[in-house]
């Protein structure tokens, strides 16, 4: 798990900036076949359909995270319930008490 503090911004950009360091935390580890999932709706919609549909305020972090994607063997973005997510959450509250007045971003990283 990792844990960092980010700028104040919307939660859709922190959740995009969520998935593009978890794709370069990859590349830095040269992980081949990824799986990203989370629960932030709106982001993984914007990578699974054209730019166009994505949420404006997060269509520069979404073609970042796209360009990454051939540094890959494989590489999926998959959009999972709130429920399905307690580990990165439960991390995230864990992180808080370390950073108690600032954004978090956590990130569980599985090789």
């Amino acid at each position: 798990v990792w844990a960092k503090s980010i700028p104040l911004c919307s939660p859709v950009q922190a959740e995009a900036t969520a998935i593009l360091w978890a794709a370069q935390l990859a590349i830095s580890e040269t992980w081949t076949n990824i799986l990203i999932e989370g629960d932030a709706k709106l982001c993984f919609d914007a990578l699974s359909s054209t730019p166009s549909s994505a949420n404006w305020s997060i269509m520069n972090i979404i073609d970042n995270i796209k360009s990454l994607t051939p540094s890959f063997v494989s590489c999926t973005f998959l959009w999972v319930r709130r429920l399905c997510n307690i580990p990165a959450h439960t991390a995230a509250k864990l992180a808080l008490l370390i950073f108690p007045f600032v954004l978090v971003q956590t990130i569980c990283l599985y090789p």
